[in-house]
């Protein structure tokens, strides 16, 4: 698979974890009315963020350097 057409893809895939993180909020923030089940969905959309964006090990970035060096 060409360079660009996998870069593009993987952001296809990123976006679609975005907007599933997007609809789990709404649903367990806004569409039930429990402050401590809404708590818990902020974390899970950060924890999740974070693993994508900032982990040390493994992140994002990391991967798509990989890409752009190794494609």
């Amino acid at each position: 698979m060409k360079k660009a057409v996998l870069l593009k893809k993987l952001d296809q895939h990123i976006e679609e974890i975005y907007e599933s993180l997007d609809n789990i909020s709404t649903l367990l923030g806004l569409d039930v009315d429990d402050d401590d089940l809404s708590a818990m969905a902020d974390t899970f959309r950060k924890y999740v963020e974070d693993a994508i964006e900032e982990n040390e090990e493994c992140s994002l970035s990391h991967i798509v350097e990989y890409i752009n060096t190794n494609y």
